[in-house]
């Protein structure tokens, strides 16, 4: 691929919105050539790297999203853990 057409695959790629298809798109024209993929081989590894990636993304964005607490004590969920982990504390001292 000359120069021009890989400048122009690359603005269509950033006009797509396709960020992990033009950071891998090197090493897949690589693998591709080695390989000697055919055209939709080459597209559908080319693919599912971009979707895998934005699905990552979306799920992590959602736990984000979703602003769940850190950490949350047990005896919240169990109230009579709250009991039980008085009593330990004071064996304990």
């Amino acid at each position: 691929m000359n120069a021009g057409m890989k400048a122009l695959l690359i603005e269509n790629l950033k006009s797509l919105k396709l960020s992990t298809t033009i950071r891998n798109l090197q090493s897949h024209l690589r693998q591709a050539r080695q390989e000697k993929l055919d055209y939709d081989e080459f597209l559908l590894n080319l693919t599912e790297t971009e979707v895998q990636v934005r699905q990552e993304n979306g799920c992590k964005r959602r736990l984000r999203e979703a602003k769940f607490p850190l950490l949350k004590p047990l005896f919240i969920i169990f109230p009579k853990f709250r009991i039980f982990f008085h009593a330990f504390v004071f064996i304990l001292l």
